[in-house]
């Protein structure tokens, strides 16, 4: 099997809205694609981001977004913590980890992995509450235009 090199940045600690700068230098430059939580783990809205583009933004919960919603969330899932708490800083590396998987899978672009999360996660028409929802990785390798 040939080793496929992934170029990324997960962020755990930094809002979006701090990075965005930095994120397109990194995706002009090096084709590096930024994922980070984004902003706040309360149930808030907040003014992030006004496109989805060179950032995956994520959020967290169990059957929904429960964390800062807005323009720019995309995905949303699990935080892997077993408290009452919403974190989507943990969260954060799930949604990047699964996007990695369909890439790595299908040895295609980060662009193409991010549609067809898109178009086959919880929540295929994006709204600011939930994003396009909590990635479903085998219906996104699945997925074919005849769909």
């Amino acid at each position: 099997m040939q080793e496929i090199a992934v170029r990324w940045f997960i962020s755990e600690v930094i809002r979006v809205c701090h990075y965005e700068d930095t994120a397109q230098v990194y995706y002009d430059r090096d084709s590096i694609l930024s994922f980070m939580p984004l902003g706040s783990n309360t149930y808030e809205e907040l003014t992030a981001l006004d496109t989805l583009g060179i950032i995956v933004a994520s959020g967290a919960g169990t059957d929904s977004n429960m964390t800062g919603y807005g323009n720019g969330l995309e995905f949303w899932d699990l935080d892997d913590t077993e408290n009452a708490e919403y974190l989507s800083s943990f969260s954060n590396a799930r949604v990047a980890a699964k996007l990695l998987k369909i890439k790595q899978t299908l040895n295609c672009t980060w662009e193409e992995a991010r549609s067809r999360a898109r178009l086959t996660a919880s929540n295929p028409t994006w709204d600011k509450y939930n994003g396009y929802g909590k990635i479903n990785v085998d219906s996104a390798i699945a997925w074919t235009e005849n769909n």
